[in-house]
């Protein structure tokens, strides 16, 4: 799984997503789908990472994208603390309370 992504994009530039290896079968499109367990609608946004696959309802996705730079400039302050001379638990734990 730690290599899909690049493989997708490469996949992707070439102007075709074709990721099965098994046969496929085209039975009905534009209908509801439950994979794993969770129903995907058409036009539905997923994202998915090595830890699993969630659903973003279309009215909020657009906040999603600014949401992920400030979650990013969150992180880069704990992970920066983290490489930091200044390192304690301690203040870690204040660090981290910090930016909730």
């Amino acid at each position: 799984m730690h290599d899909v992504s690049g493989r997708i994009s490469r996949l992707r530039n070439r102007g075709s997503l074709a990721v099965s290896h098994a046969y496929g079968h085209i039975f009905d499109f534009g209908t509801k789908v439950v994979v794993g367990g969770m129903d995907v609608n058409l036009g539905d946004l997923l994202h998915g990472d090595r830890h699993g696959v969630l659903t973003v309802p279309a009215e909020i996705a657009a906040q999603v994208a600014g949401e992920d730079a400030s979650l990013q400039q969150l992180e880069r302050k704990v992970i920066d603390f983290c490489r930091s001379k200044e390192f304690s638990v301690e203040k870690l734990s204040q660090v981290t309370r910090s930016v909730r």
